[in-house]
């Protein structure tokens, strides 16, 4: 019986094929909705999942949907558990002579330590949906 010689080459890329392919990141993909407490969404904006030593971020889009990156597109966040805030949620005045961005969301969820929002990864139907409270006088 004769065997075909194997090169060490093919094999390496053979692994490095299957290992892209088969998404071993072991990561979670995390999808969600903002919203204010009325159910209209927050229609911009980015949602931040940090714990001490990580951060993954997510963009909102109009429809107040929004999708966790870590390191790459849409790749998702290891398990564990994470602090949520929000930047960026914030209109600005059309009329003004100077367009300064306007706050739509309570101030305290622009910093992890005062949101009040925590995510445990792998989350029920990989879905954290967020309802925020409006900023006093600034929403619309």
């Amino acid at each position: 019986m004769r065997f075909f010689p194997v090169h060490k080459s093919c094999i390496i890329i053979i692994a490095i094929l299957f290992l892209t392919f088969c998404g071993c990141s072991g990561n979670s993909q995390l999808k969600g909705k903002v919203t204010f407490n009325d159910g209209e969404p927050v229609p911009c904006g980015t949602v931040v999942f940090s714990t001490e030593t990580f951060e993954a971020r997510g963009e909102i889009k109009p429809d107040g949907s929004y999708t966790v990156s870590s390191r790459g597109k849409n790749d998702g966040l290891p398990k564990g558990v994470y602090s949520v805030s929000l930047t960026g949620v914030v209109k600005f005045e059309r009329n003004a002579p100077m367009a300064f961005p306007v706050s739509l969301c309570d101030e305290k969820y622009s910093a992890p330590e005062t949101s009040g929002l925590q995510c445990t990864v792998p989350a029920p139907g990989n879905r954290f949906d967020i309802i925020l409270d409006p900023h006093p006088g600034n929403y619309p």
